[in-house]
């Protein structure tokens, strides 16, 4: 990583002599007459101002303060954008706030967003949630918000019991984000880029979740949560079409990950791979819900569409108005494809069910090599082992249904 050395001496310096250099410009620019000489002036003075304010910006900056003056420094910054009751709506008008610079910074200074993320969810914070509702939807870039917090959740660098608080967290600001926007008028408010922005962020639950899925339920205890809370959330977070993508695609990394840290013992072990088999029943069957419930909504919004033509006064006949309603009702049972995508999600269920238990199978079988109870290079593989990795494959085809059940309660 390459480090940026700064004298801010030298800076503090050269900012007192663009301001005398800008003051005597203007001196000079006051006793010219001659047009073309004062236009020259003026662009001098302009230029002037314009490094002087770079300067000045650098030498206000939080990076040139230690990290713990840097962390106070950026809350301020933070804690002064959000005094205003309505900077979530002028938020949605801006070209960039206050708030941008913060989480750039943080997106990109592991140290600083460490430090500040760790006094952010601090659960006995009472400034919590407005913080870091500041951050999800103060700032305007959401690619650098969502850098933010992939790398705050990030699996390979992130202790999972931090990881839980934290999408934890985003999870509770971005839900209980409707709630907090009591204060309307006043504010000038871009409603379509407010929804835009509340489909991006339950897109990014559904990013940061995506690796931590089996810990939602079946490996709850390794980041020191609850696996009925776990599945709850986890329920919530896929009721979104991108946030499911995202946690469909996530259970193959995640199974694999899984099976890098088994513990000792062959019992143990065996417990461990149960666990991981329900985690994937319960994931797979919150994703096959959402995707009939979906469905559903879909179907009942079109039927109360095609319904309202029964409710408006149009003037028709008894046999009129009921050959309107057998028609109307027939056009919703045709169009409605509950059925359908049941039979769909179930036998999609069932294929991943297969593919995943395959994956299971290949990363117990790299487990037990990677453990030293088997050589790559030999034919032979030890009782024990196989039983695992046959095991593996099993509990992930067919005793995950236990996983269904819990996700069904």
């Amino acid at each position: 990583m390459s480090t940026l050395a700064i004298d801010v001496e030298a800076l503090s310096v050269a900012n007192r002599l663009l301001r005398e250099a800008g003051r005597r410009t203007r001196l000079t620019r006051a006793v010219v007459v001659e047009a073309s000489v004062a236009a020259i002036l003026d662009r001098i003075v302009d230029e002037l101002d314009e490094v002087n304010r770079r300067i000045g910006s650098m030498l206000a900056s939080p990076l040139l303060l230690d990290p713990p003056r840097r962390t106070a420094s950026l809350l301020d910054t933070v804690d002064r954008w959000i005094a205003d009751p309505k900077w979530w709506a002028r938020s949605t008008t801006r070209e960039s706030t206050p708030v941008d610079p913060v989480v750039r910074m943080l997106a990109f200074d592991h140290g600083t967003r460490e430090s500040f993320i760790g006094a952010l969810v601090d659960p006995d914070s009472p400034d919590d949630f407005r913080r870091l509702a500041a951050l999800l939807f103060g700032a305007v870039d959401f690619d650098r918000v969502r850098l933010l917090w992939v790398g705050a959740t990030d699996p390979h660098v992130v202790d999972p019991r931090e990881a839980r608080r934290r999408i934890e967290a985003v999870a509770t600001a971005v839900f209980r984000e409707p709630a907090e926007r009591s204060v309307v008028s006043g504010a000038r408010l871009d409603v379509v880029a407010l929804e835009r922005r509340r489909s991006d962020l339950r897109e990014l639950l559904g990013e940061l979740a995506a690796p931590w899925i089996l810990h939602f339920t079946g490996l709850a205890a390794q980041w020191n949560g609850d696996a009925q809370v776990g599945r709850d959330l986890l329920l919530r977070i896929a009721d979104h079409d991108r946030a499911a993508a995202h946690l469909r695609d996530g259970l193959v990394p995640a199974i694999e990950r899984a099976f890098d840290h088994l513990p000792a013992g062959h019992q143990r072990r065996m417990e461990r791979i149960d666990q991981i088999a329900f985690a994937v029943g319960v994931g797979t069957e919150i994703l096959r819900r959402v995707e009939i419930d979906a469905a559903h909504d879909s179907a009942s919004t079109r039927a109360a569409i095609l319904s309202v033509p029964g409710h408006l006064p149009l003037g028709l006949s008894w046999p009129a108005g009921l050959a309107l309603g057998v028609a109307t009702s027939l056009v919703a049972g045709q169009l409605d494809d509950v059925d359908a995508v049941r039979s769909d999600a179930t036998r999609e269920t069932r294929r991943d069910r297969e593919r995943l238990a395959e994956v299971a199978a290949a990363a117990a079988r790299r487990a037990a090599i990677d453990d030293r109870l088997m050589s790559p290079d030999s034919g032979f593989v030890p009782a024990d082992v196989r039983v695992e990795i046959q095991h593996a494959a099993d509990s992930v085809s067919n005793a995950a249904d236990r996983g269904e059940e819990f996700a069904s309660d």
